[in-house]
């Protein structure tokens, strides 16, 4: 098998891609990581999570 360095668009692993605040304006959940609109459903991906701790060998 032949290994390939890839770029960050490439990871299954994405961190971040969401802002979580108070102001349902400018970011998806709020700082408790619950929706805004429903308040009984939370996030629990990755994407409130600034990085990861696991790093990615190629």
């Amino acid at each position: 098998m032949a290994a390939r360095r890839t770029g960050i668009d490439a990871t299954g692993h994405q961190c971040g891609t969401t802002d979580a605040g108070p102001d349902e304006a400018r970011s998806v959940p709020d700082p408790f990581c619950r929706s805004h609109q429903l308040r009984n459903r939370y996030r629990v991906d990755g994407g409130f999570v600034p990085s990861s701790a696991v790093p990615h060998r190629p």
